[in-house]
């Protein structure tokens, strides 16, 4: 019995699990099976119960196909067998949605010979012909060849014209929808066969059908109304035939059946006529109370309007096809569905009705009848819904009625009933299968949704409980539902947070917004003195960010016209402060925003007169006061004419906002961003209370190294340059306000506003209105920083990447976290790319020497919880089980899919197996084979220690091999097991526990002192031999956190290669100037080394660039240690930094010379002495700065002494060195193979014919041994190959040769 299993995933670039409403994201469900399904296949049911927020018309299967669960099946077969009728013998019902399908027959094919009725039977579908004679006359219409406002007389001749009352005022339009007011035919067939049975067994013509109405009246004139009319059916056929030149039947066929591939679909008017025939049909003709058989009827006298032949099948594919759009243009289908309103309770359009209904909504299709027959095809489009229902006998009610209720109370949701629907099924076909279902947007906020998808149980398959169910998220749209970035970039933005918290702060909080996903991450601790960690959302002094919350104030009153940024400083400020000011009359308020006023910075003066005085950081201050420190201090410049940041700016600025609206500045920013924004966490100090404070902050303040606690200052100092609290997530929403939303301010004032100047600061490259920016050829940023006695702040916004990033430390440094976090979710954000690894291992038992070898592998671009591998994770894993004379008995492949109880743990960081724990626990190891057999085992297995021994004790670590069934029939070598190993016992110590069995114990594996063995791991050994790098990529990672912190801020840098993955941020190329030549075991540098081009360029100083590049990777012994391996990079610029080696790189993680590849990975790049020393952080020299890696393509120097290779009697292949060799094959067709060297290949007569293959490298030379050099011929045979003859006698063949003039050649 199978075994299924489940994941589900979706088709969105920020998340494998989320699906986005407004981008209709796709859900992928995966199935699988651990064997082949049977022939029928393997039907497998899956409950959700939120099927709903799914856009069922578009599911899509690949590998099965949708259907009922079993159950449901044999529901409704029991339910539709007891609807046989007396006046109906039998039915064939199909109902088709998106999620499934089920048919379903009762009763009989013929009475006198009780045939079962199928659901593949054919039946008369009555006026359902009506669809596939307007279908067909819209095809033509669509071709051109007709038009719908044609009249009656543009095509059919008078003959028949002038039997139809207004002809010539009827068009084809109103004919398909009945309302061109011609008289009905069948009615007056009908009163004649009431005293002419006979008459339904003649052969009908349509001008005979139509002579029928030649005395009746009219229903109106046409247009006037509507009334339902077989003629105008009969006359539309007509006008097919009259417009192609072909019967009415051949354009069905050729138009729609043929094309749909309906093979029990037929236009007949004789039941003998259609091969295999079809049910017979009944009616009470006689009114004798019993069910007379009329199938012997002609069906002629329904023509067009009546006269195909169908099944249920057909009908389904036919009527998806028709109302689905697959037969018809767009155009042409609205022409179809313009629907007339009959008065009768449904809406007629062009060969169709319509109609809503209480469980499908509205649906299309038509009824239809004959002698003994009954028929209905509606379809639903909403549910991509199709019913087909056709009955052998006549009848008023449609099982419609009783199906469809039937069916929505079952497996199938339509419109009707797929709130909180729960169940589909899906059967497999093949091994795997896919189900994409994609999500419907309901245009109703409804916040995060998490959808469930989970195997049911069922008697046909086993369920995989490890993966029988799978978890997404549906969100309303990626803009207004903030979603988490992928786990592993959290991860790895925790732990670069944690890992570069710098130690002279106590804790940070930081934010990344991005399109892809939000991170809010925090480190240490927001106490020192309680140890309190901190969180996420704790509140921060945000310094100069207070600066654009002030600015975007002003702005505001701007374009209010209470202010104009052409105002100076004594149009608003009291007279007693500007004279303060020097040229207060001629600085702006824009002068102000943008810092180009001139005014010094108060907070110059007041940090100058704390150092004596520190308690000036604890008094409360008012504006005026702050602004009072900057009388009598001459200005920096005169207004407007150059740049520089200045605090008291700021203070002048929340003046400016009190004086025009008479409010304090704290309650404009209040009023006007913190409570629109509903910025809970954001507080303006010394304006408002701080319900809960915020966090404390410390700095070594009297320069003892010790961080003292600043929180008793008074925060009042800043004023409105510098008075914010908030949090990150505060911060992050008000920089998106502003600059992403445009929720504060109109497009031509954040214009303004981003409107920058150069300025010459180590903190802005541009500076605007209240906001600077950060720009490189590669990044731009909009920013502001802040700082206070306790606190940095930084608050970024790249519209480029659309990234926010906030960042809140409770501490003073000079580090920036952004130069770690940013490359730390550039390098993770997109998925790692694959890495797999492999290793080997072995082992042999202590007591009889058995023993085992294998390999597995996994990817190593995955994160490991603890750095474990685990069989979850593993790609592969094989073992070979040997007997003690070394005879392999068996090897298991895969052994991690086909042992239940298999149990493996690799430590990547140890690179050891865990094999000291029980064999099923997280520490154990399992692998091989054991299955139960009677009241025993077979296989051959290899595993850790029991959980207890058989005292019920922890017995120490060690190692079994056991052959479960005697399978081989060696002896015990101890105990109960083939074979163990003690890693704590000696070999001695084991024999003398009388356990070990008498075949082994005077000649035991180990020796008698010696421990048993571990399970040993080790990569896959080099190829041997000599070879010389000749292409590939290096990768590199750079931590520029050291660099920035010596000056050097990368600006720009030119990569010329793409990166192994996305774990590294440059990949430079190899070069084909690169000559590095190695023995690759042991790995032994013999020379050369690895040439590279590209670039990276650093700003030094705050105003030179300096650029290092054209890197080397090179070798040198002497550098080799416990850490470093040996190589280095080197720059090559002549204007570099003055010296060569700029980093070593540490001993890589992998270094596997194999298959033409070089590997060198898990390599960490070392801050080089002769670097460190240039950059002035000598006792930083070692420092890892980041990760290196080289994957490169090789090829093989022979590098052999010369020699003399002389073949045998035989064929021989030689293959020479390096150096000069000498070849002689003697007899038999040789194959030569020079190599480099100017080599000497002996050809003789009577020898064979013998080949060289390469004459690429050195001055080789043709010995003719026993030939005289007239009879020699060399000739060109085709480019490149020369053949060597003595007369007619081919001797020799030479391959490769280039560049030759051919007409030297015979």
């Amino acid at each position: 019995m199978p075994k299924v299993s489940l994941s589900a995933s979706t088709s969105s670039d920020r998340a494998p699990d989320l699906l986005i409403e407004s981008e209709g994201t796709v859900a992928t469900l995966s199935l699988s099976l651990d064997e082949s399904p049977p022939a029928a296949g393997t039907t497998v049911a899956i409950a959700s119960p939120d099927l709903e927020e799914f856009d069922l018309s578009q599911i899509q299967v690949e590998g099965g196909a949708l259907s009922l669960t079993n159950d449901v099946q044999a529901q409704l077969d029991a339910w539709l067998a007891g609807k046989v009728t007396e006046s109906v013998p039998g039915a064939a019902i199909a109902v088709t949605t998106s999620l499934g399908s089920w048919a379903g027959a009762t009763g009989l094919a013929d009475i006198a010979t009780e045939t079962p009725l199928a659901t593949g039977d054919r039946f008369e579908v009555g006026s359902v012909t009506k669809a596939f004679t307007a279908a067909t006359l819209l095809q033509l219409v669509e071709a051109g060849t007709l038009a719908l406002d044609d009249i009656l007389t543009d095509w059919l001749p008078e003959a028949v014209t002038n039997i139809v009352a207004n002809a010539a005022d009827i068009t084809l339009r109103q004919l398909l929808n009945h309302t061109s007011g011609v008289a009905e035919y069948d009615a007056i067939l009908l009163d004649q066969a009431a005293a002419n049975p006979f008459i339904f067994l003649r052969d009908w013509q349509p001008e005979d059908i139509v002579a029928l109405i030649g005395d009746s009246e009219p229903f109106f004139a046409p247009g006037e109304g509507w009334q339902y009319a077989n003629t105008n059916f009969i006359l539309a056929g007509m006008v097919i035939e009259a417009a192609t030149g072909n019967d009415l039947a051949a354009e069905i066929q050729a138009q729609i059946i043929e094309p749909l591939g309906l093979e029990d679909t037929f236009f007949s008017t004789v039941k003998d006529t259609v091969p295999g025939g079809y049910v017979s049909g009944y009616l009470d003709f006689d009114q004798d109370g019993s069910l007379d058989d009329v199938s012997i009827a002609n069906l002629s006298w329904t023509g067009a309007a009546g006269a195909i032949v169908s099944n249920p099948e057909d009908l389904t594919t036919f009527a998806q096809a028709l109302y689905g759009g697959d037969l018809l243009s767009d155009a042409m289908r609205a022409e179809m569905f313009t629907l007339v309103d009959t008065g009768r309770g449904y809406d007629y359009g062009l060969g169709m009705m319509s109609f809503d209904t209480p469980d499908l909504g509205r649906i299309v299709g038509h009824r239809g009848g004959s002698l003994g027959f009954n028929a209905n095809l509606w379809y639903g489009s909403e549910d991509d819904f199709t019913y087909v229902e056709l009955l052998n006998g006549r009848t008023d009610e449609a099982l419609a009625d009783d199906i469809i209720p039937a069916w929505q109370s079952g497996p199938i949701p339509t419109v009707g009933n797929v709130d909180g629907y729960g169940e589909f099924a899906i059967t497999m076909m093949a091994q795997t299968a896919q189900v994409d279902l994609p999500v419907a947007a309901d245009d109703e906020p409804e916040g995060a949704e998490t959808i469930t998808f989970a195997i049911q149980p069922s008697a046909g398959y086993i369920v995989d409980p490890a993966a029988q169910m799978s978890t997404l998220t549906i969100l309303d749209s990626e803009e207004n539902t903030p979603m988490p970035l992928p786990d592993r970039v959290i991860t790895a933005l925790d732990n670069a947070l944690d890992s570069n918290l710098p130690p002279e702060v106590p804790g940070a909080a930081v934010a990344i917004l991005t399109p892809e996903g939000e991170w809010f991450g925090a480190s240490g601790v927001s106490n020192l003195e309680n140890d309190t960690p901190l969180e996420p959302s704790d509140r921060f002094e945000a310094g100069s960010i207070t600066k654009t919350f002030v600015a975007t104030t002003i702005l505001q009153l701007t374009e209010t016209g209470q202010l104009s940024l052409a105002d100076t400083l004594t149009d608003w400020v009291a007279p007693e402060v500007t004279a303060l000011i020097p040229n207060a009359g001629d600085i702006t308020i824009e002068q102000l925003l943008n810092h180009t006023s001139g005014i010094t910075d108060y907070l110059d003066v007041l940090t100058a007169q704390a150092s004596s005085n520190p308690l000036l950081f604890l008094q409360d201050w008012e504006a005026e006061q702050l602004v009072g420190f900057v009388d009598g201090v001459d200005p920096f410049f005169a207004p407007g004419t150059d740049w520089q940041y200045s605090n008291t700016n700021y203070i002048l600025a929340g003046l400016v906002i009190e004086a025009v609206t008479g409010n304090s500045y704290g309650q404009e920013i209040r009023d006007r961003i913190l409570d629109p924004l509903a910025l809970d966490n954001t507080f303006v100090f010394g304006e408002e209370e701080i319900p809960g404070g915020y966090i404390n902050s410390y700095w070594d303040f009297n320069g003892d190294g010790g961080l003292d606690d600043l929180s008793i200052t008074n925060l009042s100092w800043t004023g409105s340059a510098g008075s914010i609290i908030s949090n990150t997530e505060d911060l992050a929403d008000f920089f998106d306000a502003l600059l992403v939303d445009g929720a504060l301010l109109q497009p031509e004032t954040l214009d303004a506003m981003l409107d920058t100047i150069p300025v010459n600061s180590p903190n802005y490259d541009s500076y605007g209105l209240g906001i600077g920016t950060l720009e490189s050829p590669n990044r731009f940023w909009y920013a502001h920083r802040g700082q206070t006695l306790g606190f940095r702040s930084n608050l970024w916004y790249s519209p480029l990447e659309e990234i926010t990033y906030v960042e809140l430390l409770n501490g003073r440094s000079s580090t920036n976290l952004v130069s770690d976090l940013l490359p730390t979710y550039r390098r993770t954000i997109q998925p790692p790319t694959p890495d797999p690894v492999t290793y080997e291992f072995d082992w042999t038992g202590q007591i009889a020497g058995f023993s085992v070898e294998g390999e597995f592998s996994y990817d190593a671009s995955q994160f490991f919880e603890g750095s474990i591998v685990r069989e979850e994770d593993l790609i592969s894993f094989d073992i070979s089980f040997f007997d003690p004379d070394g005879t392999l008995l068996r090897t298991y492949e895969d052994n991690h899919l086909t042992f239940p109880e298999f149990n493996f743990a690799f430590d990547t960081t140890t690179q050891e197996i865990l094999q000291d724990g029980y064999f099923l626990a997280p520490d154990g190891f399992n692998a091989g084979e054991k299955t139960s057999v009677g009241d025993g085992f077979s296989g051959l297995n290899f595993w850790s220690r029991p959980e207890f021994n058989s005292q019920g004790e922890v017995p120490p670590p060690h190692l079994h091999i056991d052959d479960w069934a005697d399978e081989f029939g060696y002896p015990i070598g101890f105990s109960s097991h083939e074979d163990v190993a003690f890693p704590t016992r000696t070999t001695a110590e084991l024999i003398a526990t009388g356990r070990a069995g008498d075949t082994y114990v005077d000649n035991p594996q180990a020796g008698l002192d010696e421990l048993g063995s571990r399970i040993t791991v080790s990569p896959p050994p080099s190829d041997p031999g000599n070879f010389q790098v000749v292409s590939g990529i290096t990768s590199l990672f750079l931590n520029f956190s050291l660099f920035e912190s010596a000056g050097l801020v990368i600006q720009d840098a030119t990569p010329t290669a793409t990166p192994f993955s996305n774990q590294f941020q440059l990949g430079f190329e190899i070069a084909d100037s690169t000559d590095f030549q190695f023995d690759s075991v042991p790995f032994a540098p013999t020379g050369g080394a690895i040439n590279h081009t590209g670039d990276i360029t650093f700003l030094v100083g705050g105003d030179a660039l300096l650029t290092i590049g054209d890197f080397t990777v090179g070798f040198n012994a002497e550098r080799a240690s416990d850490i470093n391996s040996g190589f280095f990079v080197a720059d090559t610029l002549e204007d570099g930094l003055g010296i060569d080696i700029l980093f070593d790189i540490s001993n890589p993680g992998r270094l596997i010379a194999a298959d033409d590849d070089l590997t060198l990975a898990d390599a960490d790049l070392l801050l080089a002495p002769e670097l460190a020393e240039v950059l002035g952080l000598g006792e930083a020299a070692g420092t890892d700065v980041g990760d290196a890696r080289i994957d490169a393509e090789i090829v093989p120097l022979l590098g052999l002494p010369p020699g003399e290779f002389i073949g045998t009697d035989g064929n021989d292949e030689l293959t020479g060195t390096t150096s000069d060799d000498l070849f002689n094959g003697l007899l038999g067709d040789d194959i030569y193979t020079g190599g480099a060297g100017a080599d000497r290949f002996v050809f003789g007569l009577g020898q064979g014919i013998d080949t060289i293959t390469d004459l690429e490298v050195g001055i080789d030379q043709i010995s003719l041994g026993g030939l005289t050099p007239d009879g020699v011929k060399l000739s060109e045979l085709s480019g490149g190959t020369l053949v060597l003859t003595n007369g007619n006698e081919l001797i020799g063949v030479v391959q490769g040769v280039t560049g030759l003039d051919s007409s030297v050649f015979g």
